[in-house]
């Protein structure tokens, strides 16, 4: 998230927006760093709101997404970029753009968080933050089978670190 909302900044971008789920320990982790970022680098926090989605991991939050922002670009301080949390909001806040006749990345550019497939068959294609979920799947599967083979015990707790890394395409 870190390179994301840095890549806005060294583009020039100010007004950042995070779109994020309603409830979910990953989307508060989200808030929290991206609330330390906006103060660390001294953008006005009216201009930087964080909107949250009801049910993010669902085809409405598309919907939701899409009014919400909508509802932002129409307002006296329309963002001039978009972290969204997942791919599903990414979605929403693409197609509510450009229904409102924003140009994307040129008035709005925005970034998301997954790499799903959903990123990369949209259109425009999504910029987006993969977190390499195939890798969190082999780790956790093999870690599961050292802790099988160690009969389930272990005295402190396992901690693996994946990079994640950020992808650029049309929409930054």
């Amino acid at each position: 998230m870190l390179d994301a909302l840095n890549h806005f900044i060294q583009n020039g971008r100010r007004d950042i927006a995070l779109f994020r789920g309603f409830t979910s320990y990953s989307f508060q982790l989200k808030e929290q760093l991206f609330r330390r970022f906006v103060r660390a680098n001294g953008l006005d926090r009216e201009r930087s709101p964080v909107i949250r989605i009801r049910d993010a991991n669902n085809p409405e939050a598309v919907h939701e997404s899409a009014q919400r922002i909508t509802d932002l670009l129409a307002g006296p301080n329309p963002p001039d970029a978009v972290l969204a949390g997942n791919d599903l909001i990414a979605i929403g806040v693409l197609q509510g753009a450009l229904a409102a006749g924003a140009r994307v990345p040129e008035d709005l550019a925005i970034i998301s968080v997954d790499n799903t497939l959903v990123s990369q068959i949209s259109s425009p294609r999504l910029s987006t933050v993969d977190l390499q979920m195939d890798m969190v799947g082999r780790i956790t599967a093999e870690t599961y089978f050292e802790l099988r083979r160690n009969g389930l015990r272990t005295r402190a707790p396992i901690r693996r670190t994946i990079s994640s890394r950020l992808i650029e395409r049309s929409t930054s």
